[in-house]
């Protein structure tokens, strides 16, 4: 994928500068890398076993299932790696009155400081939460749709360089988030929809959550036309409250700035489009 980002489905739409600039073919360089790691099975999703297969993700192993069907091609080339950790501390003596889980980045080989960092570690952290959306239809053309998410994460027992996060939330972690919504379909053709939806605030960066907060945003987005068999036209609008609100902020004083740097949303946005089918 390394080779080939301007193709990727998601890494074509970020610049360049956020791309992936080193790529590990042989998953056993790990173990070089002075990290303390030992790579413990490295299988495709072809012939992956079940052990391997428990420890990752709902999505990873729904995608070993079926992947090898649909998409053999792929199937045979990404790979699932599982490392151990020899020791939770890095190199040389550890220092008065560091916890044994003290976290210890380690820039990888060929890797650019500060973003190309291979991570040994051991803590505690707790992820809870609930979502749950309900849809009711007014009428045959008229529904409303109402979704709620609460987030509760939390480390535990987890050292940074030497700052103890114990009670600190996850980065990119909101509290909570919400969204209503409305859907019209006229029989004739006629259409309308809009979404109201609003994520709670967020930090970016675990090693400075003040620094690089994210604030809440109220996102209204909506949609009015209308369509026949093969073809519709149609307004649109995205942001229509026009609200100013970071996707991500970023700690500069890695790199000798003062400040935060990231990037702002769109500003309000509105247009006309043209569907056809054939």
């Amino acid at each position: 994928m390394v080779d080939t980002q301007d193709r990727h489905d998601a890494m074509r739409h970020l610049p360049r500068e956020s791309w992936f600039r080193w790529k590990c073919d042989d998953p056993r360089e790990i173990e070089s890398w002075g990290a303390n790691l030992r790579l413990a099975a490295s299988k495709t999703f072809l012939d992956a076993d079940r052990d391997l297969l428990d420890r990752v993700p709902l999505l990873l192993r729904l995608a070993a299932r079926y992947a090898p069907v649909l998409l053999r091609g792929q199937a045979s080339s990404y790979r699932l790696n599982l490392a151990r950790v020899r020791a939770a501390r890095g190199p040389g003596p550890t220092a008065a009155g560091q916890r044994p889980n003290s976290l210890i980045p380690y820039t990888a080989a060929g890797g650019f400081p500060g973003f190309d960092a291979l991570i040994a570690n051991a803590g505690r952290s707790a992820l809870r939460g609930v979502e749950g959306e309900s849809e009711y239809y007014v009428t045959g053309a008229l529904n409303l749709f109402v979704s709620l998410g609460v987030t509760d994460s939390e480390f535990i027992d987890f050292v940074l360089d030497g700052t103890d996060l114990a009670g600190r939330a996850f980065p990119q972690s909101p509290a909570w988030n919400g969204a209503l919504g409305l859907g019209w379909r006229d029989p004739r053709g006629w259409l309308a929809s809009g979404t109201f939806s609003y994520p709670d605030d967020a930090y970016t960066e675990i090693a400075a959550p003040v620094f690089t907060q994210v604030s809440s945003r109220r996102l209204l987005g909506g949609r009015v036309g209308y369509e026949r068999s093969g073809w519709s036209v149609y307004l649109w609008g995205k942001n229509l409250l026009d609200d100013q609100y970071e996707l991500a902020l970023f700690d500069g004083r890695l790199f000798g700035l003062g400040g935060v740097y990231g990037r702002m949303a769109d500003p309000r946005a509105a247009g006309a489009g043209v569907d056809f089918d054939w």
